[in-house]
Order: C-alpha cells, then sequence, then structure tokens
C-alpha cells in the first residue's frame, strides 16, 4: 500500500470495511435461510410429506429465487460488484 497517499489508503480501508460489512450480512443471512429451509425439509420429510423428486423440485425453486433476488437487491449487487472489483485488482 506504500504506492498510494495517505487519502487513498484511507478510502481503501473504507472500501474494504464497506465489503466486509456486506459479506458478513450476507453470510448470517444465507446460514439463517438455509437453517430455516433445513427445518422446513426436515420436519415435512419426517412427516411423510414429502418425496426426492418434491424437494428436488424445491431446491431448483430456491436457486431460482436465490438469482431473482440478486437480481433485483441492492445489496447483493453492491456486494458482488466490490468483490468483483477486488478480485480484478481495480
Amino acid at each position: 500500500m506504500t504506492d498510494f497517499s495517505a487519502e487513498q489508503q484511507e478510502i481503501l480501508k473504507s472500501r474494504e470495511r464497506t465489503y466486509l460489512s456486506y459479506v458478513k450480512s450476507l453470510h448470517e443471512a444465507l446460514e439463517e435461510y438455509g437453517l430455516r429451509v433445513a427445518a422446513i425439509v426436515n420436519v415435512l420429510h419426517a412427516k411423510g410429506l414429502t418425496t426426492p423428486q418434491e424437494i428436488d423440485a424445491a431446491e431448483e425453486e430456491i436457486r431460482a429465487a436465490v438469482m431473482v433476488e440478486k437480481a433485483v437487491n441492492p445489496t447483493l449487487r453492491a456486494a458482488e460488484d466490490t468483490l468483483r472489483s477486488l478480485l480484478d485488482g481495480r
């Protein structure tokens, strides 16, 4: 970081903090949703209310919902953009 001015270093640190905050909140949300989904699937399966095919179909619906959420959620888009720019070295 020595090639950057003190002001540039502070901007980079600020962006890093913002990115880490996004990642943390996304991780927490994903973990919570994952636990909820697993609990629901376990209850339904234990009661004999689902077949393996229905569970597979539900997983596909969840994947589609995640893709839609990524498309419309500004926080997810910002986090992905930040991650992409960090990985690209911008």
